[in-house]
């Protein structure tokens, strides 16, 4: 699915996983659907700020780091 780029394919891949980690968060911090480039912007602006949220609260980085 990804041997090349596929921006539409990342977007919905985070949002379905990112809904759900924790949906009622997701709805709050990201916006969906995304309409234009700004909302696009917007929208990998607010998964980089979830996932450093998560990262803050399970230290997800030490999982990932073992394999």
């Amino acid at each position: 699915m990804f041997k090349v780029p596929n921006k539409k394919g990342f977007e919905n891949s985070m949002h379905y996983l990112l809904n759900i980690v924790d949906s009622a968060k997701c709805a709050k911090m990201i916006q969906w659907p995304l309409i234009d480039k700004k909302d696009e912007s917007q929208f990998r602006t607010s998964v980089k700020r979830f996932l450093m949220e998560i990262n803050t609260v399970s230290n997800v980085t030490a999982v990932l780091l073992l394999r």
